[in-house]
Order: C-alpha cells, then sequence, then structure tokens
C-alpha cells in the first residue's frame, strides 16, 4: 500500500469520527493519560455497597474459566493461554496485547474470592493477598501501562469491589491490607474519571461512567453520583438501541453492557438519595436487553446457550448468557420473552419446531464506533434443535495476523462480488468504506429480505424463507460492471459436521460427526468449491482458541450486469432420539 492509498483509507475512516473523537485522539496521543498523585489518599469512611450478583459472580462456569486450583499454583488462565507466574511478573511479552489487558481487569481475582465464598477454604484468600500485594508494587511505581488505561482499570475496579464484598471479613480485619486495597481503588477511581475514553465511545466508554458512578456511591461522593447518573442516561438512550441491541452489534459487549446495566440498579437502589428516573430507565433498558439474550443466543439445553459470532464475539469474554437470564430471574424477578424481529439492529431470527437461524442485514455499526465490525452483512447462522450447523468464524485474538480474515467475508456465511470485501475492515479496529443498508423486508418468523448496496454501487439482496423442513435462500446482485465478475457464496460448518457427497452435482450433505443426522445442500446453478484445510478453515468459537472446521462455497460467474441464485438447505435424516 503506498502513501495515496493509504492516506485514502484514513479519510474513509476519519471522516466518520465525531469531532470531540478526533480531540482526545489527538490529546492522548501526544500527552498519554494523566495518573492522579501519589500521595492523594482517601480521608472519609466508605459505604460498603453490594456489587456482587451471586447469579454471576460465583457461577460454576465463570469460577472455572480462571481455574482457581491453578491459581494456587501460580497458573494463570486467560483466553485460553496459560502464563507461569513469578513474583513481579505483570506483563509477558510472549502475549497479546489483549491478553495482558485482561492480566489487569482482575477477574481471576473474582474466581478465588467466589471459590472462597463457596468453600471457606482460606488458601484462596492468602494467594488473593498474595497476588494483589505483588501487583500493588508494580501499580505504585506505575510500572504496568496497561494498569493505567481507562479500560482496565474501569473492569478492574469493578472486580475488586466485588472481591472485597465477596472476602468480607476475611480481608476486612487484616487492616493495613484493607487501607492499601481502599487507596488503590481510590486513585483508580480519580483516574478513570480524569481519563474517559471520548476518543473512542462506545462499550469503553460505557465501562468508564458505570466504573465512576460505582465507585462515587462506594466512597459516597454525591456530587459526582448525580452526574454520572445524568451521564449514564444519556449514554444508554445512545448506545442501547430501541429494539434492545447495543449499537455496536457485538453478542459479547452486548452481554458485558447489560452486565453493566444489572449492577447499576443494585447499585443506585442502595444511594440514600435515590434517582428513581435513573433506575427505571436502566430497568427498562436491562429488560429491552435481555429479550436480545433470551431470543437470540441459542443452544441445545439452557445451560449450553451459543454467543452468536456476528462481530467480535467469543463465549469466553462476558459471562454466560444462561447465567445472566438466571441472574435476572433470581435477583430481579424478570423472564423475558422471545421476540423475532430486532429490525433497528438487523438481526432477526427465524425458527419452526426444529430449525432456528440468526439473519443479520443491519448496517455495520454506529458511524464514528465501527472498530468491533465484521463483513459479515447477510451472513447467517443455522441450528438444529439448539445444534449448531452452520455458523460465522468467530474473532479469535485482536492483534494477530489473522485479524484481516476473521474479520473478512470469507469468514461469515454470506456473499463476495470479486474477491472484494463488502467493508474496508483494517488495522485492528478500523474501517473505511462501508456498505449501506437500503432496504429490509421483515416478515419474521417465517422469511426476511434485505438490500445492502456497496460503496462500490452495486446491490446485493438475499432473501431468507424457512419451510419445516428446509430453508430457501434466494440471492441476487446487480448493478455489476465490466466482464468477468463473479459471485462467492459461503457456507461455513460447524467443527461438529463435515462435507459429504450429494447424490446429484449440485448437491452436497452436511454430516453430522456424532449422529446421523444430515443435510443436503443444493444450488440451482453454479459450481461447488469444497474447502479443508488453511486460513479460510479456521474457527474460533472462543477468544485464544483455534480450530479447522470445513467450508463450502458456490461459484457463479454473470451474465451481464446481474447474477440469481437459489439455494436450498434441507434436512435428510434425523437421529430417532430427535
Amino acid at each position: 500500500m503506498n502513501l495515496w492509498q493509504k492516506g485514502y483509507l484514513y479519510f474513509h475512516t476519519v471522516k466518520y469520527f465525531r469531532p470531540v473523537q478526533l480531540f482526545y485522539q489527538l490529546k492522548y496521543r501526544l500527552s498519554g493519560y494523566t495518573c492522579p498523585r501519589s500521595e492523594l489518599r482517601y480521608q472519609g469512611r466508605p459505604k460498603l455497597v453490594k456489587t456482587a450478583i451471586s447469579g454471576l459472580d460465583l457461577d460454576k462456569k465463570y469460577i472455572e474459566r480462571f481455574q482457581p486450583e491453578a491459581l494456587l499454583q501460580n497458573r494463570i488462565l486467560l483466553l485460553e493461554e496459560w502464563m507461569e507466574w513469578k513474583s513481579g511478573q505483570w506483563q509477558d511479552k510472549e502475549k497479546t496485547h489483549l491478553w495482558n489487558f485482561n492480566l489487569h481487569y482482575g477477574e481471576y481475582l473474582v474466581a478465588l474470592a467466589g471459590r472462597y465464598r463457596q468453600s471457606g477454604d482460606f488458601q484462596y484468600v492468602e494467594k488473593f493477598k498474595e497476588l494483589y500485594l505483588d501487583w500493588h508494587q508494580g501499580f505504585e511505581e506505575k510500572a504496568y501501562p496497561d494498569a493505567w488505561h481507562p479500560y482496565t482499570a474501569s473492569l478492574r475496579i469493578v472486580n475488586l469491589f466485588i472481591c472485597m464484598e465477596l472476602l468480607g471479613d476475611a480481608v476486612g480485619k487484616d487492616e493495613k491490607f484493607w487501607k492499601l486495597l481502599l487507596q488503590d481503588q481510590y486513585r483508580t477511581y480519580l483516574f478513570i474519571k480524569d481519563n474517559e475514553e471520548k476518543n473512542l465511545f462506545g462499550n469503553h466508554y460505557f465501562e468508564n461512567l458505570c466504573a465512576v458512578y460505582i465507585a462515587s456511591v462506594f466512597f459516597q461522593e454525591d456530587t459526582v453520583s448525580d452526574t454520572y447518573e445524568k451521564l449514564l442516561m444519556g449514554e444508554v438512550e445512545e448506545q442501547i438501541l430501541s429494539d434492545g441491541m447495543h449499537y455496536e452489534r457485538s453478542f459479547m459487549y452486548h452481554n458485558r453492557i447489560l452486565e453493566d446495566l444489572m449492577r447499576l440498579v443494585l447499585v443506585g437502589g442502595q444511594r440514600e438519595k435515590k434517582n428513581r428516573k435513573f433506575l427505571k430507565k436502566i430497568k427498562d433498558n436491562m429488560y429491552r436487553m435481555a429479550e436480545v439474550v433470551h431470543s437470540l443466543e441459542i443452544g441445545k439445553a439452557d445451560e449450553n446457550i451459543r454467543v452468536p459470532l456476528f462481530n467480535d464475539a467469543g463465549s469466553n469474554v462476558a459471562k454466560t448468557p444462561a447465567s445472566l437470564l438466571q441472574a435476572l430471574k433470581k435477583e430481579f424477578g424478570y423472564t423475558p420473552k422471545i421476540r423475532y424481529s430486532f429490525s433497528q439492529a438487523g438481526y432477526f431470527k427465524l425458527e419452526n419446531k426444529k430449525l432456528s437461524l440468526l439473519f443479520d442485514c443491519g448496517k455495520i455499526g454506529p458511524d464514528y464506533m465501527t472498530g468491533h465490525s465484521h463483513c459479515d452483512a447477510l451472513s447467517f447462522e443455522l441450528f438444529f434443535k439448539g445444534i449448531p450447523v452452520l455458523v460465522n468464524a468467530g474473532t479469535f485474538q485482536y492483534q494477530t495476523g489473522l485479524r484481516p480474515f476473521f474479520r473478512s467475508d470469507y469468514a461469515h456465511n454470506t456473499l463476495q462480488v470479486n474477491g472484494e470485501n463488502q467493508s474496508e475492515c483494517w488495522g485492528e479496529h478500523r474501517t473505511g468504506r462501508r456498505m449501506k443498508v437500503v432496504d429490509i423486508q421483515d416478515n419474521t418468523p417465517v422469511s426476511v429480505g434485505g438490500v445492502i448496496c456497496t460503496y462500490r454501487g452495486r446491490r446485493i439482496k438475499r432473501q431468507i424463507v424457512l419451510e419445516e423442513k428446509r430453508v430457501k435462500l434466494t440471492d441476487r446482485v446487480w448493478g455489476l460492471q465490466g466482464e468477468n465478475n463473479r459471485v462467492s457464496s459461503y457456507f461455513r460448518l460447524h467443527p461438529d459436521f463435515q462435507i459429504g457427497r450429494g447424490r446429484k452435482s449440485g448437491e452436497r450433505l452436511l454430516l453430522h460427526k456424532k449422529s446421523k443426522l444430515q443435510f443436503a445442500i443444493e444450488a440451482v446453478k453454479g459450481s461447488w468449491m469444497e474447502h479443508r484445510t488453511g486460513e479460510l478453515c479456521y474457527y474460533s468459537e472462543q477468544f485464544g482458541s483455534l480450530e479447522q472446521t470445513e467450508v463450502l462455497e458456490l461459484r457463479q460467474k454473470a451474465k451481464g450486469d446481474r447474477i440469481k441464485q437459489q439455494i436450498m438447505i434441507s434436512i435428510v435424516e434425523v437421529d430417532t432420539d430427535d
């Protein structure tokens, strides 16, 4: 890429930014973040605010994610990667930037506190204190840049409030340790307040606001609490769409923000000066966000609900969908209803007794915040009674050479014209020219049709109709220019499936490896390409985890300026148990 091309790409990226974003981008790049002075000390008496939610923080799957027994042996597991911890080691140069961020989130400390709360075994408390005291030395000296980042600080301060509550007198009676922890929390609170991520906005800024609000209630700084209730109400209005989906359209971050809303209601309800308008606003949005989880996150059993892999997503970052829904019922007495149409976000669910299909025909994200977006417009995920059949590839990692692949058309069950991505996703979190939604025809739960136009003026329409035992896709592309135009449609199998030969030349089978379940996929025109190895076949359901799967590609050449294609995906055989 030459200098002119790079400048053109930057122009089509930056032109979507808000002026305030550009200001803070420049400010933080030139001067960095402002750390509070070391001599600052909290002089008051904090209010011990209930922050923990047992259904989330004591959830068995959540605690096991961090392997607390291994932590006792100084082995830290984050994003499917281990580190053998030694005193003073709070940066691993062999790991990615995201992994090191997670090291400073302190979620594994919640796992230790949770295991102590469950077992009463004091060795988990001792390990908590050992790890924290060792980490504190570098924090005090500002030796870890990742610890002094507003996003890591925002997650860590809430996680430590949760730990303080779960551990209770086990640490509270150690006056020296308690004061040290309290001062670190206070300095972190001041740091976040002075360095809100207005250079990014989105989920980062929301986490900043939540952290400052919860800390201000804890430290009884009512003026700050009042101010941040107003800021949070405005940001909820901005970030939570009218259909309940978070505006970045990532189910993983959606679930994180839902958890935030649950804690905001819990903490805000404990203020002496209760703001009923604030609590109602947060609760209403919490309930609408829960409907998204209940409606669109699918699994074979309640405890195996799967995070859909649209945009940046993985199943080992946010709390599990099952624990979020169970905690909502237990803590707030709320059971969400099923919905099929989330038209503002552009997500739709087609469903009958056997088949469920999630379809994305919405915009790429908020114009000024597309860092977590993928080229997944008109992509879908297909399930048989909760069993995933056709799935998107996932995300894997942010700092990796595979990042361009996982954001591309190739990684999703969508169409690609002439080998060009539908949007210019580049770098770790940038997007230049991007597709635009023109029209959506919604007749859920039976069918959905979406029309998009790319930055090159082409128009693409995919209509999906769900019948009793099959899915019918009708794809149209028009506005093609020149000659030798071709369209590729990708069908990415879940790793539990493999490709088999059909009875006809235009047919392929999707064979479940663990049962007799079979699907036939048949195209009216075009030729099938079978991919079984290589980058195209990568699949990552969890951050840090990489598997191989199989991919079908349907290729078709255009005659003139348009292409039409029909594809049938039909159930062929089912286990007797099903």
